[in-house]
């Protein structure tokens, strides 16, 4: 023991003492991972990827990558310096490879083996929402964070997954009138809704008088984009009420109303044309075709008397588009491995992109 000056007490060098570790919280990675049951659940969506069932199959694989990546690992060299850490090693949810190893597996995928880990991805999403929906752990947690003294007025903002009839009658259960001392509780939610052909054909039954600018940055309407003339900074897409044109919309929660947008696309890109338009006429198809079109649901209320429902719908989009956090999105991707390609061949790099996205679920 030495000591060194400027420092309040005594500094050990010397041999690193194996019994600990810095990444003591892969063990809320094996318990979700356990808990959604992953490793299956990729497995059975890939197949084998070795003729002999010994070692790491292809779900273990990539399980300990995303889990590489989740600590900071960049490339297939980091797995090594994992596997360096013995005690974080017992803690995880499944031996981390060599580096030769793994990426020698990750070579083997086929290109059928690329999409089936898709598939298993989204297998467990919705593994995982299904948890969510029936437990509602999350969103408990998170109001019980709010002092009490301001948790009676609240919303809940979700992306698309969020869109399911469990969650969303499960938060407008929430609700409850005041009752003499009790002050009550409003919850409001604003998810992300799919464009999908009851949403396509919708849309494409609006006359034009029905969509009103989007709020720009300073609060107040902007100038509506064309698909013909150069946008500016002051230019904006345009939001629409679809709730009357959804008959479906029914069987979801009282209130419920649903919001479409359409924007001009960035750059020279062509958008997907809108679902559920095939069967329109030709006049239809085109009056819809060429703009990049979204749509949220929310529980809020309608315009009321002496309201204008064109201000109601651009200020319930703003709030709406205030719950993107696209940037962030791209951050965490790249500080789990997104920003770098780490092999030259085309299998292993599509692997290693498939982790990273692991990653990211597992971060979220």
């Amino acid at each position: 023991m030495s000591t060194i000056h400027g420092l309040a007490g005594k500094v050990g060098i010397g041999v690193a003492d194996p019994s600990l570790t810095s990444a003591s919280g892969v063990v809320a990675i094996a318990e979700l991972v356990g808990r959604l049951g992953m490793v299956q659940a990729l497995d059975e969506a890939i197949g084998a990827i070795k003729q002999r069932d010994r070692g790491l199959s292809a779900g273990g694989l990539l399980v300990a990558v995303a889990q590489t990546q989740m600590l900071g690992g960049d490339f297939w060299s980091s797995l090594d310096r994992r596997r360096a850490d013995a005690a974080g090693q017992l803690l995880s949810v499944v031996p981390t490879p060599a580096s030769t190893t793994a990426a020698g597996l990750a070579a083997r995928f086929t290109d059928a083996q690329l999409l089936g880990i898709e598939d298993g991805i989204t297998q467990i999403a919705r593994r995982a929402m299904s948890m969510l929906a029936v437990k509602r752990q999350a969103v408990l947690r998170a109001i019980a964070q709010i002092p009490p003294a301001w948790r009676h007025n609240l919303l809940i903002t979700i992306d698309g997954a969020g869109a399911t009839h469990k969650l969303l009658a499960w938060i407008a259960s929430l609700n409850r009138e005041p009752d003499g001392d009790d002050p009550g509780m409003r919850v409001e939610y604003s998810v992300g809704w799919p464009v999908d052909k009851h949403t396509g054909r919708a849309i494409a039954g609006l006359p034009a008088h029905e969509w009103t600018p989007m709020l720009a940055a300073d609060g107040a309407p902007g100038t509506p984009a064309t698909l013909t003339d150069t946008s500016s900074p002051d230019t904006v897409g345009e939001v629409a009420d679809l709730t009357s044109r959804l008959p479906h919309l029914q069987t979801w929660p009282s209130g419920h109303q649903v919001f479409a947008r359409r924007v001009k696309p960035l750059r020279e890109t062509t958008p997907k044309p809108l679902p559920g338009t095939e069967q329109l006429t030709l006049d239809l198809q085109s009056a819809v075709a060429g703009w990049r079109y979204e749509a949220f649901a929310t529980n809020s209320p309608a315009a009321q008397p002496g309201e204008d429902p064109h201000e109601v719908a651009a200020c319930l989009d703003g709030r709406h588009r205030a719950h993107a956090r696209v940037e962030d999105h791209f951050r965490v991707g790249n500080d789990t491995g997104a920003d770098r390609l780490p092999s030259q061949h085309f299998a292993v790099n599509a692997a290693w992109y498939r982790t990273q996205a692991i990653a990211c679920d597992l971060i979220a």
